[in-house]
């Protein structure tokens, strides 16, 4: 693979979009390694898509995908380029999905990004359900700096069943209190329960997250969280411990 080639069948934006086959993903690798500068582009245009989903999510995207009226005779005119130009930013669209990252995740890595360094682990707390009908509520601490914050949820199923640990799969929501209601913050899937202790490790990143109180609910796949114990959570700001 060579330059040109790289250029011609966007290649940089279907390794990001997790286009590319088994054999162009292997050969692009490989120039990357004996070309280290082609990691800047391949930044740049993760930079690039990241506006894109920006742009969408504050539903700023479509209308300026919209032409003007007055624009018509020159769209025609210009017919080919522009439909080159759609399909590179439905390559690029396609892959800003994929390089947004889950607030909530089963690991450091997931909820770092695949193009991003690992964040470090800046806060941890251990969950579980209490008989105290009043119990304490533990606070985790939020820095400012960009980390992650781990949470080691016991569910109520993990006492009953602790010889069956490992071989259920759960899921979590996080939802924060705002006022009498409570607003869906991050949701996982999939999540593995630890054999030896029957915790699920549930992984926050602290940039999706401020101070306040926090509910979590921690069920097994294919029931629902609405009927899951909710434990309370308090994130406070590192400077106020």
């Amino acid at each position: 693979m060579d330059r040109q080639h790289i250029d011609n069948h966007h290649v940089v934006e279907r390794f990001l979009a997790d286009q590319l086959s088994d054999s162009d993903r292997e050969a692009f690798e490989a120039y990357c390694l004996a070309n280290p500068a082609m990691y800047r582009e391949i930044e740049a245009v993760a930079r690039f898509k990241a506006g894109l989903a920006k742009l969408e999510e504050s539903n700023e995207l479509q209308p300026l995908l919209q032409p003007a009226p007055a624009a018509q005779p020159f769209l025609l005119r210009h017919a080919a380029a522009i439909a080159g130009v759609a399909v590179l930013v439905a390559l690029l669209y396609g892959a800003v999905v994929t390089l947004r990252v889950p607030a909530m995740g089963a690991s450091v890595a997931e909820v770092s990004g695949k193009f991003r360094d690992v964040l470090p682990v800046v806060s941890e707390a251990t969950l579980m359900a209490m008989r105290d009908p009043n119990p304490a509520v533990p606070e985790v601490r939020l820095p400012v700096a960009p980390g992650v914050i781990v949470l080691h949820v016991l569910p109520e199923e993990g006492n009953a069943v602790a010889g069956e640990a490992g071989t259920t799969r759960y899921q979590a929501r996080l939802q924060r209190a705002e006022g009498d209601d409570l607003e869906v913050v991050a949701t996982a899937e999939d999540l593995p329960q630890e054999k030896k202790s029957g915790l699920v490790h549930v992984y926050l990143r602290t940039a999706d997250l401020k101070t306040g109180e926090y509910e979590i609910a921690v069920a097994p796949m294919g029931e629902s969280l609405d009927d899951a114990s909710s434990l309370r959570i308090s994130m406070v700001a590192a400077e106020s411990r």
